[in-house]
């Protein structure tokens, strides 16, 4: 994959997620001369030792993501080698009005079974039964 820079933009891609499955991908977008901001609720993640900046936000958390992509201008949003953060980077896509290969139904669709399943059953795919369990 190759990220295209422009020298004179500073603003940061936000990495959702600062996990070992992350770590190349960051290290990539560095390699590229593009400043990172990595988004893990955990202080010590690996991903945040090579950030350009870095925030203890939630991956899941869709405001609290937005906000801090507005804070820093970002040039993009990007997860990895992770599903639920393609829901926050898709919202967060749109509501910037900047690129993203997913829009929010489809990354919903994508990462939420009970979404997913009935999708798959109306386009004629098969599908192994079904039984949602609540807990109330």
């Amino acid at each position: 994959m190759t990220i295209h820079s422009n020298a004179a933009d500073d603003r940061p891609i936000l990495v959702l997620g600062g996990g070992i499955s992350q770590i190349s991908l960051i290290q990539h977008i560095r390699d590229q001369g593009i400043p990172t901001l990595v988004a893990d609720y955990r202080a010590n993640c690996q991903g945040h030792r090579i950030a350009d900046h870095v925030s203890l936000n939630s991956t899941f958390d869709v405001e609290s993501n937005l906000a801090l992509a507005r804070q820093f201008n970002i040039r993009g949003a990007i997860a990895s080698a992770t599903d639920q953060p393609l829901v926050v980077m898709a919202d967060i896509a749109s509501e910037l009005g900047l690129p993203c290969y997913l829009t929010p139904e489809q990354a919903r669709l994508c990462t939420d079974k009970l979404l997913m399943l009935p999708a798959f059953t109306a386009h004629g795919l098969p599908v192994p039964k079904l039984h949602v369990l609540s807990v109330e």
